[in-house]
């Protein structure tokens, strides 16, 4: 697929025999390396404001690595937690959920399904609607009507990200998967300044 300087393509929703597939079918066709990255991935984001980078560095370079994997992802969780306040860290700690206990396919999908739905919920947040758990399921199962644009762009970003691994990724690396998770980053904050921007408007205007 071709790609016009300076601009990412949009790819087209994974499909199987013409058929899309949603979150859910993503998750159920990918195996325990794509897991752990597609969680990890959702986590950076549900952390964007932290300095995430260094400190889920290891947990990246370990994506494919079992007990080493578990072993980074408990500690770089722990140390993103200690770096917030009591309640943000409560917050915080319900995002990313019990930490799988095995290196295995059903650990691994019911942790990266529950930081999908994280970070779903978190956008949904961002984009001023209140979060719904059955309103996240079903944009999970394939349903996206009224689905709002960050929350949108969220849930593409996912569904990437679990194509590139079970594409190119892999095959050549994590490399264009850290950079759709940065893009996502760079999308909040974005998002986050320009609320802040309105905010201090409004509080001169008053």
């Amino acid at each position: 697929m071709r790609r016009s300087k300076g601009h990412r393509v949009i790819r087209p929703l994974p499909s199987v025999v013409g058929v899309v597939l949603s979150l859910v079918d993503q998750f159920s066709h990918a195996d325990e390396r794509s897991l752990a990255a597609s969680g990890t991935a959702c986590l950076e984001r549900c952390f964007f404001e932290s300095e995430t980078a260094e400190v889920l560095r290891p947990v990246w370079l370990a994506v494919g690595n079992g007990e080493t994997w578990l072993a980074e992802l408990r500690t770089a969780v722990e140390s993103l937690l200690s770096a917030l306040d009591e309640e943000a860290a409560a917050d915080a700690r319900a995002s990313v959920g019990p930490l799988p206990s095995a290196y295995t396919k059903e650990e691994l999908l019911d942790w990266a399904a529950h930081c999908s739905a994280a970070a779903l919920e978190f956008h949904q947040r961002v984009d001023g609607v209140e979060p719904a758990d059955d309103v996240v399921k079903r944009y999970l199962q394939g349903d996206t009507k009224g689905i709002p644009p960050l929350t949108q762009g969220e849930l593409r970003r996912q569904s990437e990200i679990l194509e590139l691994l079970a594409g190119e990724a892999a095959v050549t690396g994590l490399r264009p998967v850290l950079e759709l998770s940065t893009e996502g980053k760079r999308v909040l904050r974005a998002a986050f300044s320009r609320r802040a921007r309105v905010t201090n408007r409004e509080s001169g205007a008053l």
